[in-house]
């Protein structure tokens, strides 16, 4: 890190107390220089006196590189379809311009795009080819069918009757969904010019024969082009993708297929299916796809991640390319990394279960003592009161489940979450809330240590008192052969720390990284402790939400702190 990067590094650092994707140069042993992102903190003692930093560095220059290579691709492409005599146009789903090339925006009398962006047809054209063009373009967006090389008569800026020969086609996001379409459109006026003077000069017919030959000739030239401006956007969509005709051979794949396959399309172009495919199976499985020709086929198939254990996950999907006349001439396979969603699904699933897991204990046992209760005559007093507070204590249990999930809830929503915040005795909250505690578990011992004096700030009463319930619950529950409990709270700076400390079970630092993660329980696998998994994502919600702080610490066997701060 050079000495300007490394002053403003120290002076971000030291002026929040921590620092988050910082961008920086770093040299290597062998003097190689590397980007990099870093993430740090100040590590503090005691007395407030920096100790020293701790952080994270990331090397991100694969990620610089591939940015930068997409940035030009970009550019190469932007430069190809601004100087192409083409004129080129995107619009959305309501008919206002989203692109248009140089072309296109000369064509209508504009001087640079950002006056024909965002407009309709409507604020362009006369009202009667307007209508045209909108319903022109609705109809390819409703219907999903393009139209190719259809002319049309039009006007330019200065008035003048114009022929084109147009092509509009259903533009679609990586989902496939619909989101607006392209037109290219090529001036055919002199093409049409020509024609009238074949019918006007039939004495000059062969002269004429000469020109109308040069100029098709220059229109397949010219459509050799478009064609391969196509195969380009093609190549430059996000999701893989791979063109094969009906005998599985190889004539198109994208970048992103090559990226995903690990194979350059020069080297399998031509070639069947089992040359770009190194994996039996999902080689096997694509070709008898392939083999059915049929629109719509879908299915997963794994490839290997950055490590042993994690799978990518891969959705591929099949459509048959047919000419004008309906004749199948091939196969498109499309293909793209579902492995994130297919985690979210996971995580929906298992947290359902466990959610039904945790309702159902109570549930059950609110049922069984109920019942207990209506069919049993012959129930002492005492028997009766114990039954009820049973059920009472379950109850308590289930509204807190409840709770907990009607919070997270909120929390994703947005909705029904608010702070109302007023003047709070943070010391004296927590001393009001720890003889409860103390009544429900006799095993351990509460240790305040607590300043005397008022300390008041700004927060939201029924909130803190939410976090102290569910940090002190933990304590207690993970601790199960009791012990000591302390709670400390200290003004530091101009924040008050609260740290609250058990002697119980622990976590291993994996546990720890992950405690904060909605619906992870650090012992889910090997104890009976009851809960969602989402107490402590509560928590760190409700703590930041008052621009605060948290941070965990533990050792396996020997316990577990918590710490937040809240500012004064």
């Amino acid at each position: 890190m050079d000495p300007d990067e490394r002053l403003r590094f120290k002076q971000q650092v030291e002026k929040a107390g921590f620092i988050k994707n910082f961008d920086v140069k770093l040299r290597k042993r062998d003097g190689t220089e590397i980007d990099c992102v870093l993430t740090s903190s100040i590590q503090k003692v005691e007395d407030g006196s920096i100790l020293g930093y701790q952080g994270f560095i990331w090397d991100i220059t694969e990620r610089k590189r591939a940015e930068k290579e997409l940035e030009e691709e970009r550019n190469v492409l932007r430069t190809v379809i601004n100087n192409v005599p083409d004129y080129i146009y995107v619009k959305d789903n309501e008919g206002r311009y989203v692109m248009s090339n140089n072309a296109h925006v000369s064509f209508l009398g504009a001087v640079k795009p950002e006056e024909v962006i965002g407009k309709t047809a409507f604020e362009l054209f006369p009202q009667d080819l307007a209508e045209k063009y909108h319903a022109d373009d609705q109809e390819v967006i409703r219907s999903r069918k393009p139209i190719i090389n259809r002319e049309e008569l039009s006007t330019d800026e200065t008035g003048k009757k114009v022929w084109n020969i147009m092509s509009k086609v259903p533009l679609r996001d990586s989902s496939g969904k619909i989101i607006g379409m392209v037109g290219i459109a090529r001036d055919l006026t002199k093409r049409k010019e020509a024609e009238e003077k074949i019918k006007n000069y039939s004495k000059n017919l062969e002269s004429m024969v000469e020109e109308r030959t040069r100029e098709l000739n220059r229109a397949l030239f010219d459509t050799e082009q478009a064609r391969d401006r196509i195969d380009g956007i093609l190549k430059s969509v996000g999701d893989s993708l791979i063109v094969t005709d009906l005998y599985n051979r190889v004539i198109l794949m994208n970048r992103s297929a090559e990226d995903l396959l690990g194979i350059r399309l020069s080297e399998v172009i031509d070639r069947p299916i089992d040359f770009a495919i190194e994996d039996k199976t999902l080689r096997d499985r694509i070709k008898t796809t392939l083999d059915k020709k049929k629109s719509g086929y879908q299915f997963d198939f794994e490839l290997p991640g950055e490590d042993s254990e994690h799978h990518r996950i891969i959705r591929a999907g099949t459509s048959v390319i047919e000419d004008r006349t309906g004749k199948q001439t091939g196969i498109i396979t499309t293909m793209h990394d579902v492995t994130y969603e297919r985690e979210i699904d996971r995580m929906k699933t298992e947290f359902i279960s466990t959610a039904a897991h945790e309702l159902r204990t109570p549930l059950t046992s609110i049922q069984g003592f109920s019942e207990l209760l209506k069919i049993r005559d012959d129930m002492t007093e005492d028997e009766r009161k114990e039954c009820l507070s049973y059920i009472n204590a379950q109850s308590v249990n289930l509204a807190a489940i409840i709770n907990d999930l009607l919070d997270i809830s909120r929390i994703e929503s947005g909705k029904g979450f608010s702070l109302d915040k007023a003047p709070c005795n943070i010391a004296e909250l927590i001393r009001e809330m720890v003889p409860s505690f103390q009544v429900q578990s006799k095993k351990h011992q509460f240790d305040l240590i607590l300043s005397e004096e008022p300390i008041e700030m700004m927060a939201d009463i029924d909130k803190m008192r939410q976090v102290f319930e569910n940090i002190l619950s933990n304590a207690v529950k993970y601790s199960p052969e009791g012990g000591e409990i302390r709670i400390t709270g200290e003004i530091v700076e101009d924040r008050y720390q609260v740290s609250i400390e058990d002697k119980g079970i622990g976590m291993i630092p994996d546990q720890v990284e992950r405690i904060f993660d909605k619906f992870y329980r650090a012992d889910y696998s090997n104890t009976a402790i009851p809960g969602t998994g989402l107490g402590m994502n509560i928590v760190k919600y409700l703590v930041e939400a008052h621009g605060g702080e948290m941070r965990v610490e533990s050792e396996v066997g020997k316990g577990t702190t918590v710490r937040f701060t809240i500012p004064l």
